[in-house]
């Protein structure tokens, strides 16, 4: 159960939520299962908050640090998390459907079976992300960096929209062992060169 008190702090906005957060920065934060539906959280400090199964849908977290945060189960469909930091945070089974994840730093963060569908994944930094069952079925790309990520059984990667060209580390090829769609390696702007001797780079 949501700690109450830290709850009535946070919706005060985030110049008081922060503020309380600097003189009380030893607390657990307890937002499990809250409802923050449309809430304006721009640039608040939930640094490793356990917001696990909360409802944040069309909730304003721009700028927001939620590195090291629990999100597991969360509802965050169409949430705005532009140039948010999201640095090794659980978003197990999270609904991300439609979210904005613009310029977000996504590095290391747990997506397994997240609902990515439709969400707006442009320059987002996706450097060491576990997307196993994760379901990005037509989200938006463009600058966005796949470095060291397994994408070996991520769904709806040929369905994507390629805004512009996205890096592809070798290291993600590896990790994958080669089965990544070739559409989906073509549109993000890998050579076809390179393509064609794919399996035999990795060995399968």
């Amino acid at each position: 159960m949501a700690n109450q008190e830290q709850l009535d702090v946070l919706r005060q906005g985030r110049m008081k939520w922060n503020q309380w957060r600097e003189t009380q920065s030893y607390l657990e934060l307890d937002f499990r299962g809250v409802h923050l539906h449309k809430a304006d959280l721009s640039g608040a400090n939930l640094r490793n908050a356990d917001l696990g199964g909360a409802s944040l849908s069309w909730a304003n977290l721009n700028r927001s640090d939620l590195s090291g945060a629990d999100l597991s189960g969360a509802d965050l469909s169409e949430v705005n998390l532009t140039l948010s930091n999201l640095i090794e945070a659980n978003l197990t089974e999270t609904n991300l459907h439609k979210a904005d994840l613009t310029l977000a730093n996504l590095s290391g963060v747990i997506l397994i079976r997240a609902n990515l569908s439709r969400a707006n994944l442009h320059r987002a930094n996706l450097i060491r992300v576990n997307l196993n069952e994760a379901d990005i079925t037509e989200a938006l790309i463009g600058y966005t960096t796949f470095g060291d990520v397994d994408l070996n059984g991520t769904k709806g990667l040929d369905t994507i929209y390629h805004h512009s060209p996205s890096t592809i580390g070798i290291d993600t090829i590896y990790r994958s062992k080669g089965s990544i769609p070739e559409i989906f390696l073509r549109s993000a702007g890998v050579p076809d060169s390179f393509i064609s001797y794919l399996h035999l780079l990795v060995g399968v």
